[in-house]
């Protein structure tokens, strides 16, 4: 049987770069095997993956060595639009694939290329935009659509070409927790339709992916294959190491590990909620212990009567020839929260947190920063008192030197040279960019861009950080380094907004929550009741995270087995 990729001792490196990116990778996928690439930010995930439909080395220069083979043949002799009729691919930045100006137009613009016959173009076509749920959207302009709308139009285009491979790079990044729910099943289907359909995944919503995966790659910070093993026996055999390299691992692998700790024995490794679950029903000894480690960690909601930060009064806003992005928004948000923005993909999360600070001014109702009514406050101004982390971080870089982003606006405000190199050179350090820093910002991994374009805002005195999707592309680490930033600075009196898809992070994190469906706020209330309502969750297509999950079946088998509440 033809593998569809074999590589043996294959090793890549940039032009200009001191060092290999992939280091002597000896590795095969057969057909129907759908197997989960792993590794820390920077680990050379996506240059596998650019390898295996040989964008790499035909369209991006770099060197390489040893073989890489794609159905049979060395990728070096095969130009990438052959590859394309059998290798699809979802990237983590939909817009870096775009060539067409609708949602009908790039889905057909593979097929066109391939001069398909309309009447076969027109059926593969309807059946993609159904399968992503973008059907009524056939003529929707791209520069329109939310980041997660964009994300399921390139899934769509991928499927259209029916290819033998589809790598999906961290394609749930910009989805909602339903959507990323039902891309998995998507998988599940396409994989179940076509059982000799193979897919390599780089993703890290492992909760949701782990029952499709039949085999895990993990590549090491030196761009060497260290683990190649079924994902049981992987966070078995070496979830300390994994934990150590920051390597992502299913959400209940850290209970069990807990409960370890304990001295509450566990059966090991936990990789579905169902198993904790099934097994904490008949183990009342680890409750207390599960109950903790399952407890949001957002602490307290601030007073009511705290200063109010940000005030949004009856605020309204529409994108012309668009439907409402935000509708009749009132919210105020108060000096040290954490509050958290969620809602579906077009729910109008991202257009309200340019609201709250001053990128766009609302066409109705007043939106006041610290006071100041932001349609009459010079941008300027706005920009002393609250940073804004982009969704895309290309959008907000403007020099060639990673040192020069986060000190231009250090320098902007006239601090010392001396000061900036020393502010400068800690956030580096403290985000594990120290060395990247005479690096272009444009060359780093999509994980890199996110901390990059973090430090930039974090350098300044503001009273508000609003983060649009802060952990996009982060790895275990990075994340967790992100969080403890963002508490110290919360600590510290800054008001953080998270505009989030990351439920984790939300229970983890934020004291209140902000649910937002049509353009319209739901509802704003504590971590711990809005996960418990099902109906609103339903409606802004929210999924609980884990830690919730097992809270709330906690509180159930507590009251069941009547005795005193866990909390």
């Amino acid at each position: 049987m033809t593998h569809v990729v074999r590589a043996h001792d294959f090793s890549l490196q940039y032009p200009y770069a001191d060092q290999p990116t992939l280091r002597h990778l000896s590795l095969h996928l057969q057909p129907g095997e759908r197997v989960l690439l792993l590794g820390p930010s920077g680990s050379g995930k996506s240059s596998l993956a650019l390898c295996f439909n040989g964008l790499i080395p035909h369209s991006v220069e770099a060197d390489v060595r040893g073989s890489m083979q794609v159905f049979g043949q060395e990728t070096t002799r095969l130009d990438p639009a052959r590859l394309a009729c059998r290798v699809g691919m979802v990237f983590q930045d939909p817009e870096s694939r775009f060539c067409t100006l609708t949602v009908e137009d790039e889905s057909a613009f593979g097929l066109e290329n391939l001069g398909m016959a309309r009447h076969e173009m027109a059926r593969r076509i309807d059946e993609a935009l159904q399968q992503v749920a973008m059907s009524g959207k056939r003529g929707a302009r791209l520069d329109r659509l939310s980041g997660g709308m964009k994300q399921r139009v390139a899934l769509a285009a991928a499927l259209a070409m029916e290819p033998d491979l589809l790598i999906l790079d961290e394609a749930t990044s910009n989805l909602d927790p339903a959507g990323a729910a039902d891309l998995f099943a998507l998988v599940q289907r396409i994989a179940r339709a076509n059982p000799h359909r193979a897919f390599l995944m780089i993703e890290h919503r492992l909760d949701a992916l782990i029952n499709l995966i039949s085999r895990a790659w993990v590549l090491g910070e030196d761009g060497r294959l260290i683990y190649d093993a079924p994902p049981r026996s992987l966070f078995l055999q070496h979830r300390d190491a994994l934990a150590e390299l920051g390597v992502w691992q299913p959400t209940v692998t850290s209970l069990a590990q807990t409960l370890q700790e304990a001295g509450v024995a566990s059966p090991l490794p936990w990789l579905t909620l169902d198993e904790a679950l099934a097994w904490l029903r008949q183990a009342p000894q680890a409750w207390e212990t599960a109950a903790a480690w399952a407890q949001p960690a957002g602490g307290a909601a601030v007073a009511a009567h705290g200063i109010p930060v940000l005030e949004l009064e009856h605020v309204s806003y529409a994108y012309p020839a668009n439907a409402v992005a935000v509708r009749d928004v009132n919210l105020v948000v108060r000096r040290g929260e954490v509050l958290a923005v969620v809602g579906s993909n077009g729910a109008g999360k991202s257009t309200l947190a340019h609201l709250m600070i001053g990128l766009i001014y609302p066409q109705q109702g007043v939106v006041r920063v610290l006071g100041r009514d932001s349609a009459h406050t010079p941008l300027s101004t706005l920009a002393g008192l609250g940073g804004f982390v982009f969704q895309n971080p290309e959008h907000q870089f403007v020099t060639d030197c990673v040192f020069d982003e986060i000190a231009l606006g250090m320098r902007a405000e006239g601090v010392d040279e001396e000061t900036i190199r020393q502010r400068t050179r800690t956030l580096l350090r403290q985000l594990h960019l120290a060395d990247k820093e005479t690096a272009n910002p444009f060359t780093l991994s999509q994980g890199q861009k996110r901390r990059l374009s973090v430090a930039t805002m974090l350098t300044g005195t503001r009273h508000i950080l609003i983060l649009d999707e802060p952990t996009f592309g982060q790895d275990a680490h990075n994340s967790q380094e992100l969080a403890s930033m963002l508490r110290q600075l919360n600590g510290a009196g800054v008001t953080v907004i998270l505009i989030t898809h990351d439920m984790e992070l939300v229970w983890s994190l934020a004291q209140r929550v902000a649910v937002m469906a049509d353009g319209r706020l739901l509802k704003v209330d504590t971590p711990m009741a809005i996960f418990a309502n099902r109906d609103l969750l339903r409606q802004a297509r929210l999924q609980p995270p884990a830690r919730a999950v097992v809270a709330y079946a906690l509180r159930a088998m507590a009251a069941n087995a009547a005795r005193f509440p866990l909390w």
